[in-house]
């Protein structure tokens, strides 16, 4: 039996002989001319998208004064819904301008075409800087900011992109971290618990908490991150993590610590799911005391919140700066609290993170996997049969997660019973 030369066009490594037969995506539903009607985002003003001979032209205009800027034509990569589906739902392109490698990525969403665009390249220039000097990924952050992709989770109402399980938009969300992923993992898992949190703030919080929060995410830049981290297992000679809740008439008193605290040396803010029953925080508490979990909102510049710098040191993801967290009788108000108690496991945000969290790994995964292939290519090792063997079993497995990601996002926005939260919006117009 002939072994598979390719199971992509797109995985072609060099080999001779014909490249198997794939049928066309139809790309009909992206042509057209596509225009950005939320003025505050910055970044692209109007898209042009053609067919020409079955090849997907895009020519994108920048927000630019007094006349719109021509970033020029370049070739777009469409995809569908699946394997067995031919209908183009979205598509990614990459520009050099110089200044920037920016990509491209968009999605539809009924009568929307949500674009995503980003300088990926940039970080992953930066990327190794950040991991060696175990310093948070401030810069790539304010190129977010700056390209307007900085709340991602925010409804339109209050500014953002209103993305995610509340906007109806769940696969555009996880496929900016994916990307994200591919040029930094460690920046890709700060993104993450950024926009998960502005989504729990948007699920559960008040509409005072909405205004005051969000205006800091969309004016200011200001960074979030919920942690839940206090293990109880402890390494020999080490006490256990955790926090203790002291009730007051006014608030709360934490007190103790948190591990694996991701962007501790980044974020202005961090939801703390802390429980007056004791010490174990959301994934380590006991059954019983799930319904006393509570999300309180810190302020990471209160001078009772110690961060350990010393504590968190895996190669390759330094720049979570993931550290070890102290609280010394940080007090936090009522007005700090998040929904009701016990919310956060009642109305299963934890398992609806989970998706997001394998968008991050898949990112990671897809750009191993693009450079593996580009190493074969330069090696010349592409007529060798267990290579052409291995490659086609990476290439299954990251289409396969894509699916499932797809499937999932799927069941969400088109409101399964499964979906986190009943309570969601319906979608926001969003981006051109």
């Amino acid at each position: 039996m002939q072994p598979l030369s390719v199971t992509r066009a797109r995985d072609h490594l060099g080999l001779d002989g014909a490249r198997p037969i794939a049928r066309p995506i139809a790309l009909a539903p992206l042509v057209g001319t596509w225009v950005n009607f939320d003025e505050r985002s910055g970044g692209i003003h109007h898209l042009d998208i053609a067919d020409r001979r079955g090849a997907l032209v895009v020519r994108a205009f920048g927000m630019a004064a007094p006349a719109p800027l021509d970033w020029g034509e370049v070739t777009g990569e469409a995809f569908s819904d699946g394997v067995t589906l031919h209908t183009a739902v979205g598509f990614r392109a990459a520009y050099e301008l110089g200044f920037a490698s920016v990509m491209i990525a968009s999605y539809l969403n009924k009568r929307l075409l949500v674009v995503d665009a980003y300088a990926r390249e940039r970080f992953a220039e930066r990327a190794a800087g950040y991991d060696r000097a175990a310093a948070f990924p401030a810069e790539d952050f304010e190129d977010l900011f700056a390209a307007g992709l900085h709340a991602p989770t925010v409804p339109s109402e209050h500014g953002g992109l209103g993305l995610g399980p509340l906007g109806g938009d769940t696969f555009a969300l996880w496929m900016i971290t994916k990307e994200l992923a591919k040029a930094d993992l460690s920046l890709a898992r700060c993104w993450e618990g950024h926009a998960n949190s502005l989504l729990l703030i948007d699920a559960l919080g008040t509409e005072r908490q909405k205004a005051e929060w969000f205006q800091g995410v969309v004016e200011r830049g200001e960074k979030w991150v919920a942690w839940s981290g206090e293990p109880q297992a402890a390494k020999p000679g080490e006490r256990r993590f955790g926090t203790t809740v002291t009730t007051l008439k006014g608030g709360w008193i934490v007190e103790g610590t948190k591990a694996f605290a991701t962007s501790a040396a980044g974020a202005q803010w961090a939801i703390l799911l802390v429980s007056a029953a004791g010490p174990g925080g959301a994934r380590h508490a006991d059954q019983g005391a799930a319904d006393e979990l509570l999300m309180l909102a810190c302020d990471l510049g209160d001078p009772t919140v110690r961060v350990d710098g010393s504590w968190w040191d895996p190669v390759g993801m330094r720049a979570t700066v993931s550290h070890l967290v102290h609280f010394e009788r940080t007090f936090l108000p009522r007005s700090r609290l998040i929904g009701p108690p016990g919310a956060y496991l009642r109305e299963g945000w934890q398992t609806a993170f989970v998706p997001h969290y394998a968008a991050s790994f898949l990112g990671a995964a897809e750009g191993a996997y693009e450079y593996a292939l580009d190493y074969l290519s330069r090696q010349g090792k592409g007529t060798d049969p267990y290579v052409q063997q291995r490659v086609a079993r990476m290439s299954i497995n990251v289409d396969t997660a894509h699916l499932w990601l797809r499937h999932v996002a799927r069941l969400w926005d088109e409101g399964s019973p499964r979906r986190p939260c009943s309570t969601a919006s319906a979608p926001a117009g969003r981006a051109a």
